[in-house]
């Protein structure tokens, strides 16, 4: 084999054009004669090997056949160094200079870049966009931040399979979880500021990206809910809600759903609601939909069982359930025409867009309420009797098989791989933060007992994308507990 020769120091335009160069600095003479703008040069990093014991090797000192014991004059100094050497060998090394990057704030980037989402006027409010703002006014080593940082090196773990990375995102979570116990121990003002509901959502947030099964996760959202008592808020009768509370409703809505539990810190008011905005009049609905359905779903196990029959109404089911239809339709008829979704059909299908992404999100949430509110109609009218609970269960038969469909057809969409119109995009578009939140609409179709087989292979396979690309998981035992 021809040795090539000592490889060229020269700048990357004189090397690209093989000629000599005379390494000026900052930029070589060839180059500024040429009126070429100089690249500049190649210098790697040398990287050295250490032994465990702290000698240095340079990576010449392993090569076979060094010239420093030939050049030795004593055999047993020769002996010694060969034998030092192949104990270096055996050694496990560790690198002298190591380029470190800086791990908090890649994990900050990455995290605001995939999970915060700007606002669009008179469409989407925005998710998680206040986050950097209360982050960076908080104190330095405070449990927001150190929350923050958990969630953010956890979320860049599960994207780039990192274990220093994961033990990082540990470490910062349990600061934040000692040092909320701590201030929530010591001081009793704490529950007034709402550092302290943003440090429990991103707790909240970082248990929901690591994955654990429902039953096993630490519920951060038990102590939320307290605190909210403790405060005597009613997020859904506020007559303005802040970005924080919003999140801070959506996740206790979804567990509300989860448990079939009933919280006071989200009781429904007593107001029409056909005339509200899209965030608001879709929190209402989606109580009225939960008092509903936790009756006949986490509580009728047997439908032949009086003792199941709802007590919480006024009203018989059927009639409760006819007029929370008769909302439904009215408040859908008074949107805007802006925030309401559209049906498109292309060469590959039928497919549902919306004005940006997110609001496609938020639909398919909408529709999987539905899935929920419809199975437990229908559970409610079986164990009715008369014509009134037949001609309801035949609706909600037909309403159930449409929010199905809704939920498969916008899942192009929501998954970033066509544009609002429609049309092919090369490299899917979607975030971590939308990918998040796509999770429950798709797992929910999976395990619905009346979805058809189509409906589960295309969640399914959106479920795996979402995996693949970022990394998140789907906890199947939580969805369960809905249908």
């Amino acid at each position: 084999m021809v040795y090539p020769g000592t490889r060229s120091t020269g700048c990357g335009q004189c090397r690209k054009r093989k000629i000599k160069c005379d390494e000026a600095r900052p930029g070589c003479r060839r180059c500024q004669k040429s009126g070429i703008e100089c690249p500049g040069y190649y210098r790697p990093l040398e990287l050295r090997f250490h032994t465990d014991g702290g000698n240095l090797l340079h990576a010449s000192s392993l090569k076979k056949g060094s010239s420093s014991s030939a050049d030795t004059t004593s055999s047993a100094a020769s002996a010694s160094s060969a034998a030092d050497r192949q104990q270096a060998l055996l050694l496990p090394p560790r690198l002298g200079l190591q380029p470190e990057p800086l791990w908090e704030k890649e994990s900050a980037l990455y995290f605001y870049q995939e999970y915060c989402i700007p606002p669009s006027p008179d469409v989407f409010s925005g998710f998680l966009n206040f986050l950097p703002n209360i982050v960076l006014q908080s104190e330095a080593g405070s449990t927001l931040r150190a929350a923050s940082a958990a969630s953010a090196c956890l979320a860049l773990s599960r994207r780039s399979k990192s274990a220093h990375l994961y033990q990082r995102a540990c470490s910062h979570y349990g600061a934040a979880l000692r040092g909320l116990n701590t201030a929530l121990g010591s001081d009793a003002s704490v529950i007034w500021n709402d550092e302290t509901i943003a440090s429990i959502m991103l707790m909240n947030l970082f248990e929901d990206i690591h994955g654990k099964p429902f039953k096993n996760r630490a519920s951060h959202l038990t102590a939320l809910i307290q605190v909210f008592s403790m405060r005597n808020i009613k997020i859904l009768q506020a007559p303005a809600l802040s970005p924080l509370y919003r999140w801070a409703l959506l996740h206790i809505q979804i567990r509300s759903f989860y448990t079939g539990e009933s919280f006071d810190c989200v009781k429904i008011p007593k107001r029409d609601i056909s005339r509200e905005d899209l965030s608001t009049g879709l929190s209402i609905l989606v109580a009225q939909i939960n008092q509903f359905s936790s009756e006949w779903i986490h509580e009728s196990t047997d439908l032949d069982d009086s003792r199941h029959k709802p007590q919480a109404f006024n009203a018989p089911a059927p009639e409760e359930a006819w007029r929370i239809q008769t909302q439904l339709d009215l408040w859908m008829d008074n949107l805007p025409p802006i925030v309401k979704r559209r049906t498109l059909t292309t060469s590959s299908g039928t497919i549902t867009t919306a004005s940006t992404r997110m609001l496609g999100i938020t639909w398919s949430f909408y529709d999987a309420a539905l899935v929920v509110f419809y199975t437990a109609v229908i559970a409610c009218c079986r164990a009715e009797q008369g014509p009134s609970a037949e001609t309801l269960m035949a609706l909600a038969s037909s309403r159930l098989t449409e929010s199905l469909d809704a939920i498969c057809r916008s899942i192009p969409y929501n998954m970033g791989e066509v544009d609002r119109r429609g049309r092919h995009v090369a490299t899917p578009q979607c975030k971590a933060g939308s990918a998040y939140y796509i999770i429950l609409p798709l797992g929910l179709v999976t395990h619905s007992q009346y979805s058809s087989e189509r409906h589960r292979g295309l969640c399914n396979e959106a479920l795996e994308k979402i995996r693949e690309r970022h990394g998140l998981i789907h906890e199947g035992s939580c969805v369960e507990m809905l249908i």
